[in-house]
């Protein structure tokens, strides 16, 4: 059919004139491109797989370079322990010299020595540091290098290559050449001080012919001890190299069945320090490389061994100060009575229930002298006072007294005539309710009106008292037992939450028609009741009944509260404690104020947290109350095996420790883990852990405190002991510098596989994406000659239409 209306010729020619045009602009997109797929429309799954390529030669590359960088940083430590490892064959050097017997330059010539020797050991911190392999340093850890993943694994665990530096500090303390120290350099430890020391006879030793040390450290406590007695044998102590041997002699006793003692490697030896003259004094030092320690003497002896000495009589500082004394009220006691003896701390077991096996009956009456004289004879035969180094002595009252200084806190029961002045409560030991003996009764010595006192103790504090003015107890006219403990509580009200009455929820109550004592809180208290010279009635109370003025509860006794303990303890310099760090970027400890747990109510959590050398947080929670924290000795002790409970690694170096701070007894946290802190948890009536307006309720952080010491070659055993330090020392820095030649190799082989995977993934992308430049050129061709075939086409298709028109001239 002929039609001027439809040219399908020129509609088929135009519709391949636009697939050819299409196919020339793809054409010469490809070839100025340089890819294939230029859209998502061109390859849409070829595109998906080709960026994934492109996007794992972007990981690697920078993986590649971070690798460069970290092999870089280990070269640089590499040279840095080279450099370390030349000073070390210094040190030796000056070690031997000084070892030698034959070295004629003296004492001066062997203090030259040990100068430049101290300043090399300064040096290789410095340089330990300025490589960032010092203990706690930048690169002291594991270092996560990200290469990338490449296609074996999904996990990004496979893309980091971990090179473990963590063991590789190449410092003075790592390196075992100064380390944790503890020392006190005021006072020369010569060897005519050390035999007056020995030769004093009033020193006290806790077994004779034995000077005592208490080493603290993390879970060096035992069988309910937070420290270690270390008992030195003094039969061949004549100077300072035989006292050091001695003390590391008894130090190995001890640790031999101890495994964190054993672990701690402390060694005592004699350090020169130049703090008065140019020689310096000689001072009894203890040292260990890896762990935060304290030290505390033992017996009066071991504090003179320590320093703590007047040098003209060889007298140390006295430790027996922490005494508990009765006034002594100077009224017989009946025959047969028993005396029940509850005491704490001064080196008791620190559990959670005082010793109570101390008990004396008298088979006659006895007045308070006689009294005493007995009691101390018993005393200081029973084996577990003995044990604790507690003494019973008479000065001015029956006087308990601890060897080590720390406080002891003495209880009396049966003492209804307070014939020893300790005071007396109905229940010897403390209960959360205490119950008359009798039921209340009428007032056998008529309807008299009088006073009542009664004493509440909890913890072992102070009694808090009520007075309760009363008409005759049980008679005609007289108070009733509904009355009378109206009364009571009427009085206890007035208390106001002040005292320990309504801190521990004490009230009064009929319990079967005798009066009731209890606490609503679970507190455990103790209970005394006295009257006055008119009323003899006690409401069913065993009290005085002689119409003489009595009370009962505590009157006399050292509780452990602080400002109680004497005790001296050196903490090991260059370990980490909470603290504070200055302006001037000084740091100083901060310790704990304590105040026992006493209260039913009062609970309090401890967060103790600490980063290890990858940086990981680890944390451990802390809970005491009064059946933990009743006194500082038992918060202690509940404190570390908490800690060490917990079963973390990291966390179990940090311990705490009982120290004395301007006469009162705190706790310290110490650590030789760099970066540990303690959340204080706030408690009810303010006690327990903490100042309550300042610390409860904070976080403080640790710092490090004082600096430890290096090893000295000022003596030739000190020299000889160096060569051997020196010798480990170098075996250390090998393996420190094998774990950075690791990590060389170990990058090397991981940058060389990212390079390869680097070609691989390009030549893929390349595979799926690049054009065919060949190929595209030939197309060109094609198209260019199909869109001018085209052309040529549609020209003829659209000359069609005029042909027909020479139908119409006919």
């Amino acid at each position: 059919m002929l039609s001027i209306q439809t040219n399908v010729n020129s509609l088929v020619a135009q519709q391949n004139l636009n697939v050819n045009n299409n196919f020339q602009s793809k054409t010469i997109e490809q070839l100025t491109s340089g890819y294939r797929i230029n859209s998502s429309g061109d390859d849409a799954a070829g595109l998906a797989v080709a960026n994934k390529y492109r996007d794992m030669v972007s990981e690697l590359t920078q993986g590649v370079s971070n690798g460069n960088d970290g092999v870089a940083s280990l070269q640089i430590m590499d040279g840095g322990i080279s450099n370390i490892g030349q000073m070390l064959d210094r040190l030796k050097t000056l070690a031997m010299q000084s070892a030698s017997d034959s070295f004629t330059g003296g004492a001066t010539g062997r203090a030259q020595l040990n100068s430049e020797f101290q300043t090399d050991i300064t040096e290789i911190d410095r340089q330990a540091q300025s490589i960032g392999l010092n203990t706690g340093g930048t690169f002291a850890k594991s270092l996560a290098v990200y290469l990338g993943a490449g296609t074996g694994s999904a996990s990004q665990a496979n893309s980091v290559v971990n090179v473990n530096l963590a063991n590789s500090m190449v410092d003075s303390q790592a390196l075992g050449l100064s380390g944790m120290q503890s020392s006190n350099a005021a006072v020369d430890m010569n060897t005519n001080l050390i035999q007056t020391i020995k030769a004093n006879g009033t020193n006290q030793e806790a077994t004779t012919g034995y000077a005592q040390f208490m080493l603290y450290g993390p879970n060096f406590g035992q069988a309910g001890q937070n420290g270690v007695a270390v008992n030195v044998n003094l039969s061949s102590v004549t100077d300072g190299a035989s006292l050091v041997a001695a003390v590391n002699s008894a130090i190995a006793t001890a640790a031999m069945s101890n495994t964190a003692l054993a672990g701690a490697n402390i060694t005592a030896s004699m350090v020169t320090s130049s703090a008065t003259s140019t020689l310096g004094n000689q001072a009894l030092t203890f040292t260990s490389a890896n762990t935060a320690f304290q030290v505390r003497a033992g017996d009066q002896m071991g504090n003179a061994l320590m320093g703590n000495v007047t040098v003209s009589s060889g007298l140390g500082t006295t430790l027996s100060s922490a005494t508990a004394t009765g006034a002594g009220s100077g009224i017989n006691c009946a025959a047969g009575t028993t005396f029940t003896f509850t005491l704490a701390g001064g080196g008791l077991p620190s559990g959670s229930t005082p010793y109570t096996g101390f008990t004396y009956t008298s088979a006659l009456a006895a007045n308070q002298a006689t009294l005493e004289t007995a009691i101390i004879n018993a005393a200081n035969n029973d084996a577990t006072l003995k044990a604790a180094g507690i003494t019973a002595t008479s000065d001015n009252g029956l006087s308990f007294v601890s060897a080590n200084g720390t406080p002891v806190q003495v209880q009396v029961g049966g003492d209804t005539l307070n014939t020893l002045g300790f005071g007396n409560f109905v229940n010897a030991t403390p209960a959360t309710s205490v119950t008359a003996g009798s039921a209340y009764a009428a007032d056998t010595d008529g309807p008299l009106a009088g006073t009542l006192t009664f004493d509440v103790s909890v913890g072992g504090g102070a009694s808090s008292r009520i007075t309760v003015a009363t008409n005759a107890l049980g008679a005609a006219g007289g108070d009733s037992e509904a009355t009378l403990i109206g009364l009571i509580n009427a009085q206890i009200a007035l208390e106001n939450g002040t005292s320990a009455w309504t801190k521990a929820g004490v009230t009064a109550k009929d319990n079967g028609g005798s009066i009731e004592f209890a606490s609503s809180n679970g507190t455990q208290f103790q209970l005394g009741v006295g009257n006055d010279a008119t009323q003899t009635g006690t409401a069913g109370f065993a009290a005085t009944q002689d119409g003489t003025a009595r009370s009962a509860g505590v009157t006399a006794y050292t509780g452990l509260t602080a400002g109680n303990a004497t005790f001296v303890n050196e903490d090991s310099g260059g370990a980490y404690q909470l603290g504070t760090t200055a302006a001037d970027g000084t740091t100083s400890a901060t310790a704990l104020a304590f105040a026992p747990i006493v209260y039913g109510n009062d609970q309090q959590v401890l967060t103790l947290s600490a980063a290890d050398a990858n940086g990981q947080n680890h944390s451990v929670l802390i809970n005491l109350d009064a059946d933990t924290a009743g006194s500082i000795d038992q918060a202690v002790n509940s404190i570390n095996q908490q800690i060490h409970a917990g079963g973390d690694s990291t966390t179990q170096q940090i311990y705490a420790v009982a120290v004395q701070n301007s006469g009162a007894a705190q706790i310290e946290f110490e650590s030789n883990v760099k970066d540990f802190s303690v959340n204080v948890g706030a408690t009810t009536n303010g006690t327990g852990v903490g100042d309550p307006s300042t610390q409860q309720g904070t976080t403080l952080s640790s710092v490090k405190v004082g600096s430890g010491g290096a090893i000295d070659i000022s003596t030739v055993s000190d020299a000889q002991a160096a060569v051997t330090a020196i010798t480990n020392a170098v075996n250390v820095l090998g393996t420190a510098q094998a774990a950075v030649g690791k990590g060389e190799n170990q990058l090397n082989y991981a940058i060389s596989l990212a390079q390869s995977q680097i070609t691989n993934f390009s030549s893929a992308e390349s595979n799926i994406r690049d054009a065919n430049v060949a190929q595209q050129a030939a197309n060109l061709t094609k198209a260019q000659v199909l869109q001018q075939a085209s052309i040529a086409a549609m020209a003829q298709a659209n000359s069609a239409p005029q042909a027909i028109l020479t139908l119409l001239r006919g």
